[in-house]
């Protein structure tokens, strides 16, 4: 395969040399250098798949408090009063939120 490589001056002319001596071509001298360094790179530890830590709250398996607000009560909720009677006002008019849910 063909590439092309910026590789420094005087770094190049030693690899030329180094062929000429050896009468190898330069590409051979280029992948054999880098057959080295690379056979003496221990390869990277594969890490195990993350896990979220647990931050769960309360009884999991009692009733979710939430259960009991309705969408406008949530945004209430999450939001404060103010800006829960605009999304309401914004979503009025579709019958919807922006992420699909009913209003």
């Amino acid at each position: 395969m063909k590439t092309t490589l910026d590789i420094d001056d005087e770094l190049l002319a030693l690899a030329r040399r180094h062929a000429a001596n050896t009468g190898q071509t330069l590409g051979d001298v280029i992948e054999d250098g880098l057959r080295r360094v690379l056979s003496s790179v221990p390869p990277p530890q594969k890490l195990g798949a993350y896990r979220l830590p647990d931050c769960s709250y309360g009884d999991p398996t009692g009733e979710c408090p939430l259960s009991a607000y309705s969408w406008s009560g949530l945004r209430e909720l999450i939001y404060g009063s103010e800006l829960a009677r605009q999304l309401n006002g914004a979503c009025a008019d579709t019958g919807s939120h922006s992420n699909g849910l009913p209003a």
